[in-house]
């Protein structure tokens, strides 16, 4: 298996499918400058992180993504630490490949997929030289994001009804055009949540304890308008990088002017050059 070209699979994809509903796509150009690993988002897919990042894979980088479990394409629950046991086993046959070609192997974690991201490098005997973090979550707090949510409902709602009436309301001025209600979130629905063991691990805050990633470079893009980190972690940017630094000490933070999703043709064009320039630095 080459890791480029513009040749596709079976299906007539431009990707080919891997063990454990993996999916790897070639480089477009030679000579191959690695191969870059990212995790999905929760409540997404592979495919949708493929095309989210192609671009890069003009730039000479091979793409890898896998499905977290309980997603589609994925057996089990989904939970933080099921998706920590799929990104370990997928981080090593990520790492595996690119020895055997050759090449060196690189990561991106995006929002609360940055946290099975720095714990499968954390172990990993083989981790990738540098890691972008874009938006990235790495602990959660409750309690803000309770008084977050009490603030905005007082602008819309009054009493106890009215205001869990705007939550979803609420919600998508979060992490808007995503499809979520009481049944599903994005592509994961809810009986495929173990659900008792998520919330703990989210109110115990507790899984990435331990972490340092001291091994691996790390980048970490953020938008410095995003209300997803305002309004569920914190208002102050100085305890969002505290929070980062935590688990990464060496960790370069890059501001960006954009929300949660860091989109626009613009910015898209800037993350592409900064990712590129970090995956090149020796």
């Amino acid at each position: 298996m080459n890791l480029s070209g513009r040749s596709r699979s079976r299906s007539g994809a431009p990707y080919r499918t891997l063990a454990g509903g993996a999916l790897l796509a070639h480089a477009r150009r030679r000579p191959v400058r690695g191969m870059i690993f990212i995790p999905p988002l929760v409540g997404d897919t592979a495919l949708a992180q493929l095309h989210r990042f192609r671009p890069l894979r003009r730039d000479g980088f091979a793409l890898y993504s896998y499905p977290f479990p309980g997603h589609p394409g994925a057996a089990g629950r989904f939970s933080l630490q099921t998706a920590i046991g799929a990104t370990d086993h997928h981080l090593k046959s990520a790492a595996d490949m690119a020895r055997r070609h050759g090449t060196g192997l690189f990561g991106i974690g995006c929002c609360v997929a940055t946290i099975p991201l720095l714990a499968s490098v954390q172990g990993a005997s083989r981790p990738p030289a540098h890691l972008v973090l874009l938006n990235p979550v790495v602990q959660f707090n409750p309690a803000a994001a309770l008084m977050a949510f009490w603030r905005y409902s007082e602008r819309y709602a009054q009493g106890p009804l009215g205001r869990l009436r705007s939550l979803p309301t609420y919600l998508e001025s979060l992490l808007p055009g995503i499809a979520k209600n009481r049944r599903r979130f994005g592509a994961l629905r809810r009986k495929r949540v173990a659900l008792p063991r998520l919330l703990t691990e989210v109110l115990t805050d507790r899984v990435l304890m331990g972490v340092r990633i001291v091994r691996t470079a790390v980048t970490c893009c953020y938008g410095v308008s995003d209300p997803f980190r305002r309004h569920l972690l914190s208002e102050d940017a100085s305890d969002f990088k505290a929070a980062i630094r935590r688990h990464c000490p060496s960790v370069r933070f890059v501001p960006l002017e954009g929300t949660h999703f860091l989109a626009g043709r613009g910015l898209r064009h800037q993350m592409r050059h900064l990712i590129c320039t970090a995956f090149s630095r020796p």
